[in-house]
């Protein structure tokens, strides 16, 4: 179980150029799980480097484990999906995914 506070290192890791130019891999902060209608595990994650992607000034993104069996925050590193928060007001329980936008995948890695 991944917990509050945990340090992390994500890093981009797909095909999509344009966000591989704007997303600096970066050490983040996971400040809070949240369950969606498709599932559990999605996790809110302060960057320590805020980026400008799709018009929006990224301060947070939510990401969640692609992997079966494999963990955010485990030792083992972990391939990720990352979504764009394009309004802190979606951020409520269930999430619904379909409000982000899924930009990439990434790697997270324990730090």
């Amino acid at each position: 179980m991944v917990k509050e506070g945990t340090i992390i290192r994500l890093e981009y890791s797909d095909h999509s150029e344009g966000f591989n130019a704007a997303f600096p891999a970066q050490k983040c902060v996971i400040e809070k799980g949240y369950n969606s209608k498709e599932g559990d595990d999605w996790f809110l994650v302060t960057l320590s480097q805020s980026f400008f992607y799709h018009q929006i000034e990224n301060t947070h993104l939510l990401i969640r484990s692609r992997w079966q069996g494999f963990q955010i925050g485990d030792r083992e590193p972990t391939g990720v999906n990352i979504l764009l928060i394009p309004n802190d007001s979606f951020l409520k329980e269930p999430l619904d995914i379909d409000k982000f936008y899924h930009v990439a995948w990434g790697m997270v890695y324990s730090v």
